[in-house]
């Protein structure tokens, strides 16, 4: 690394982006599908880079809650931190937006995961005031990269992520309809029903 001050990210590009792109110039990309989890902030120009090394910008809705950012913006600084979790940016360029729950070391549960992806809201405090709403997703879509993409990010999207025929039959059963009545109704939706490769796991 040549000495000099380093630029907002840098830090990201050399550890990840640069490895990875060296890595597929020395070994080829067909057929790989590469992935960086947790990819919540980084340079403007890398976010450029992400979609044409065809990589997975994999994320937990939930750490954007902006009830808890008050730590993030201290580590990272105020102009990095209002850059953090661009999910339209990434997508913009292509690449696949992959979402999780980050379980046990989060709040697990999907829904709340959801609305946070849908609103840029606290579900937990709703006087604190949206992050950044203007990059919220729509709820159709932050299912699917909370399901479709995020099978696919883990080489699972010939068995699970989607309804089809000879798929799993992995799926949940709520009380509400969040996609027809709007993301505030997750905050008063429960899942009445989980199953797992066809057998029911919870019923409540």
């Amino acid at each position: 690394m040549k000495r000099g001050r380093l630029r907002s990210g840098q830090f990201g590009r050399i550890l990840g982006l640069d490895a990875l792109e060296h890595a597929g110039k020395v070994n080829g990309t067909s057929g790989l599908r590469h992935r960086i989890e947790q990819l919540e902030y980084a340079d403007p120009e890398d976010i450029a880079r992400v979609g044409a090394l065809g990589i997975t910008a994999s994320m937990q809705p939930v750490h954007a809650d902006p009830r808890y950012l008050v730590n993030w913006r201290s580590m990272l600084g105020e102009e990095r931190a209002e850059q953090s979790f661009a999910w339209p940016l990434y997508l913009e360029t292509g690449a696949t937006l992959a979402f999780g729950t980050d379980s046990p070391t989060a709040p697990h549960e999907a829904l709340p995961n959801m609305y946070v992806a849908a609103t840029r809201k606290s579900p937990s405090d709703a006087s604190v005031p949206a992050h950044r709403p203007e990059w919220a997703l729509p709820l159709t879509d932050a299912l699917l990269h909370g399901t479709r993409e995020s099978a696919r990010a883990a080489w699972l999207d010939h068995i699970t992520g989607m309804f089809r025929p000879g798929f799993a039959a992995d799926l949940v059963v709520l009380d509400g309809a969040p996609i027809a009545q709007g993301p505030e109704a997750l905050l008063k939706t429960n899942v009445r029903l989980t199953m797992m490769d066809g057998r029911i796991i919870y019923l409540g």
